[in-house]
């Protein structure tokens, strides 16, 4: 059953995912496969929509235990992702597009800042095979990875 859950989300773009303002009803709406999802991801985070930040409002208004099923169907069931070091980078570069296109970035330095702390963060979990990867992959794309000061 949770298979094919997944794959009609997947295919029909089947996580809603609202953005809602100071009052409880959403300001706009936004539908996701859920491989374009991460639980954890930092709430600016731009390539791929962070389900937890976005849910939390809705979140907050249930039971403990109907948080607990809500975070175990779009973790369990759905199968989205905790954040890793690879999705900061990615994020890194579609930022850095977004540089091509804009002179600024829309949400500022300190998003930028608080990306790199994120990847430091996320590095000292990696192990050592990871972060050859990454590094491999940043000195391959080093003009299309943002480096932030």
């Amino acid at each position: 059953m949770a298979d094919h859950t997944r794959e009609f989300c997947i295919e029909r773009r089947g996580v809603l995912c609202p953005e809602f303002s100071k009052d409880p009803f959403p300001a706009g709406m936004d539908w996701q496969s859920p491989t374009k999802c991460l639980w954890d991801a930092p709430a600016n985070f731009t390539s791929m929509r962070p389900i937890k930040h976005i849910w939390e409002p809705v979140a907050m208004t249930l039971s403990p235990h109907d948080r607990i099923n809500l975070e175990q169907f779009f973790r369990r069931t759905l199968l989205i992702e905790d954040l890793t070091g690879g999705h900061v980078v990615e994020e890194l570069r579609y930022v850095s597009e977004l540089f091509g296109k804009y002179t600024t970035y829309p949400l500022g330095p300190k998003c930028l800042h608080d990306m790199y702390r994120k990847l430091d963060e996320l590095r000292k979990e990696m192990d050592e095979s990871l972060l050859l990867v990454i590094k491999y992959v940043c000195s391959k794309n080093i003009r299309n990875i943002l480096i932030y000061p």
